[in-house]
């Protein structure tokens, strides 16, 4: 906060949470003044009126795509198969309000071509929709306009149905560290995404039980991928149902009702897939692994929380299950569909008890699988008439459908064509009989504030360099911290071993750092100006190392960076993909430490497409990743993501973002993999000897690497000769001011040396 344009950094500016500048004064994490904390997200200090303990940052589930060196059928890592693309149907788990980025459902009434918003560049598809509805001036689609286009609200939670809802997502095709195109983004919407399970359903209502067969018709038309990750390391599969049944990790996996595998079956493209079934109970849904318990949230739901699972082909039954492209909005497929008697009555018993009607619920649903559409354009490869520099929807997204009716049996007839605003509702005060709801259910997210000495439920610190309470220590970390652990398991870092939760890539995101300006002078509300937006940013803050200990625990942890804008390859400008380096960070050290977290320009994780190589504005990302499965022969169980012990804990607190003015000095530079050793201070042997043994100069030290000079012989019949020489490279090339050197016998160039030049023996 506090950054009124006259004096950026003073109280009354910006804010909230003390977004702003300010000068990050930190004395022990809890003394100081209200503005020594301004610039720094403490998770302790707030103005009145701020309810939200995580300060604008944004807890998310990141598409798991780290392998190691492994090679496992999908079925031993189910964690990669989650609906990673139902990010945009986000709500935050904790607390009151429930803040969200996101929207409802996807599937949405959308007008097509007949709204057209954005600047559209010739010959290319997008960025605005290109297709007419089907019938009338609206269809029911299943795909999101691009990023920037506000054409369609969502009236729940107030934001565009558009494909800013994934800004989050990246290129979810496998492991990410950032685009494959320069231009900063792989996305190119209007479109479809990867690993969704977007649901829309309405039902029909029967007095009595059917007298009679029911018709079904409705026209559609889908535009999806038949492509499939080859990867076999990195394939992914798809729980039909739910996530909450762990799939068999025996070699030959053979489907078991719920999971199904790329490697067990062949063959899981995107798919389009239309059912009907009994609506389910929504205190007492049955879930995939037989467990039952009540509909967690209403409005955002797993097909299992969508109708009765309990009894395949009985309670519900599927009609329609397709791939590809099938029809065009012009000239649709038009599906007529006749349900017996017999099958509707089943379940409309299921429904309500043996006859006496009930309600029979209709499904239509798009299940996706990981890569080949509209979010990996810059690497899914074209499919015949799908092509714009790399796959594509050619703006129609997954599925669009229209004219959809229900009569006869005694069913209380259904025609709809989605011309009315009203026709697809998703409050909970609505009846799905008297509209269509629209839902799909996010991953979990597992970051979250957490006292460190919270009453009942401490968390495990353990930092030799001294306690939270200690006077003096290495870093700030106090009262409240962003845990990236599972709260309802003891803050474990990943979830129950053996399980398909085991292994957990999780990211909590900043705020949005706003950078733009007129010019030096121009302060903006965060009190930044051209001048300060043009230095290198920084990411500082305290954090705790022991559970990312990788070969004790299977843990690390990674930074990343996020630009706009990014271009998408028809022009639409939008968030890019967060970049962040290949490798993830461990450390074996223990403890709490204040540290300069990322560098990201030294890394080349600031993407734009903005000419001057200065985003608009920017996000900071931190992850969190265990990856146990990948060391299964040394971490196992406990050790994996512990929750006790010396390697329990991995917390972040008192995060700035720091803008360097200085300039950096001349890089210093080794060849990787011969570093030094053995340096100790040298013994003089000048000296007399004094209380503390044999005389020793700490001016000097012995610094040698592990290399053996000894040449021109066969090597097993060489002296032990070390390297006796280092030198200091400056960035020039510039010759060394000073060159050490270390040997069995003194060096003739010795005598020159003195004291002061710090290499006296």
């Amino acid at each position: 906060m506090n950054t009124a344009q006259a004096v950026p950094g003073t109280p009354g500016g910006y804010g909230p949470y003390h977004v702003g500048r300010g000068p990050h004064h930190l004395l022990n994490g809890a003394l100081g003044s209200a503005s020594d904390f301004n610039g720094t997200w403490d998770f302790d200090h707030y103005q009145n009126g701020e309810t939200d303990s995580l300060m604008g940052w944004w807890p998310v589930q990141a598409p798991f795509g780290s392998r190691g060196p492994t090679d496992f059928d999908d079925n031993f890592r189910p964690w990669y198969s989650f609906d990673y693309g139902n990010q945009g149907n986000y709500v935050i788990p904790q607390g009151s309000p429930k803040r969200t980025f996101g929207v409802v459902g996807y599937w949405h009434r959308d007008v097509g071509n007949g709204a057209a918003p954005l600047p559209d560049p010739d010959g290319v598809p997008g960025p605005n929709p290109e297709w007419a509805p089907i019938a009338g001036t609206a269809s029911a689609w299943c795909g999101l306009r691009a990023e920037g286009d506000n054409t369609v609200m969502d009236p729940i939670t107030g934001n565009p149905i558009n494909a800013g809802v994934l800004a989050f997502q990246g290129n979810n095709s496998g492991a990410q560290i950032g685009s494959i195109r320069s231009a900063g983004t792989d996305h190119n919407f209007p479109g479809y995404g990867s690993q969704w399970d977007q649901m829309l359903y309405r039902d029909v209502a029967f007095a009595a039980n059917a007298t009679g067969t029911v018709s079904l018709t409705f026209k559609y038309t889908t535009n999806m991928s038949l492509g499939q990750s080859g990867a076999h390391a990195t394939q992914a599969g798809w729980f039909d149902k739910d996530p909450l049944k762990t799939p068999s990790n025996a070699i030959g996996y053979a489907y078991d009702g719920n999971y199904h595998s790329i490697n067990g079956e062949g063959t899981l493209v995107d798919s389009f897939m239309v059912y009907v079934g009994a609506p389910v109970d929504e205190a007492n849904c049955v879930f995939s692994d037989g467990s039952v318990g009540p509909v967690y949230d209403l409005q955002r739901r797993w097909f299992s929380e969508v109708v009765k699972i309990n009894t395949p082909g009985t309670t519900y039954r599927q009609l329609v299950s397709t791939g590809g492209s099938n029809g065009t909005p012009a000239a649709p497929i038009l599906a007529n569909i006749t349900l017996t008697q017999a099958q509707v009555n089943a379940i409309l018993d299921a429904d309500g008890g043996s006859g006496n009607g009930g309600r029979l619920r209709l499904v239509f649903r798009v299940k996706t699988n990981r890569g080949y559409d509209d979010e990996n354009n810059g690497n899914a490869p074209c499919e015949e008439l799908n092509c714009a520099g790399g796959y594509t929807s050619l703006t129609r997204g997954a599925a669009i459908i229209d004219d959809v009716t229900c009569s006869g049996g005694g069913a209380t007839a259904l025609s709809n064509g989605f011309e009315s605003t009203s026709d697809v509702n998703n409050s909970t005060g609505v009846p799905a009989t008297t509209a269509w709801k629209s839902t799909g259910k996010p991953p979990g997210a597992w970051f979250h504030v957490h006292r460190i000495n919270e009453p009942g439920s401490p968390l495990p610190f353990t930092d030799p360099c001294g306690a939270i309470t200690a006077s003096v220590r290495f870093c700030n970390m106090t009262g409240a911290v962003l845990s990236p652990g599972n709260h309802d398991l003891a803050d474990k870092t990943g979830g129950v071993y053996g399980t398909d939760t085991q292994d957990q890539q999780k990211y909590v995101v900043s705020p949005t750092i706003n950078l733009m300006s007129t010019g030096a002078g121009d302060y903006n509300g965060e009190g930044i100006d051209a001048e300060i937006a043009s230095r290198p940013p920084a990411l500082w803050g305290d954090q705790m190392y022991n559970v990312y200990n990788y070969d004790v625990t299977a843990n690390g942890y990674r930074f990343g960076w996020q630009s706009y804008p990014a271009t998408q390859a028809n022009g639409a400008k939008i968030w890019g993909e967060m970049v962040k380096s290949i490798f993830f960070n461990s450390q074996s050290t223990l403890g709490c430490f204040e540290a300069l977290m990322e560098a990201p320009r030294d890394d080349g994780l600031i993407v734009t497409s903005n000419p001057s190589g200065v985003p608009d504005s920017f996000r900071v990302y931190i992850e969190s990743m265990s990856r146990c499965f990948a060391k299964t022969a040394s971490v196992t169980n406990v050790a994996c993501s512990p929750t006790t012990g010396a390697n329990a804990g991995g917390y972040f607190d008192n995060l700035a973002i720091a803008f360097a003015k200085a300039t950096p000095p001349p890089a210093l530079a080794a060849v990787f993999n011969s570093q030094f050793q053995d340096a100790f201070p040298v013994n003089s042997q000048s000296k007399a000897v004094n209380a503390f043994g044999l005389a020793y100069d700490t001016l000097a030290a012995r610094i040698q690497t592990g290399y053996n000079l000894s040449r021109g012989i066969p090597y097993w019949r060489a002296a032990r000769v070390p390297t006796s020489a280092w030198t200091s490279c400056s960035a020039s090339f510039q010759d060394p001011a000073t060159t050490f050197r270390s040997a069995t016998a003194p060096p003739a160039w010795l005598a020159a040396l003195t004291r002061r030049r710090g290499t006296w023996r």
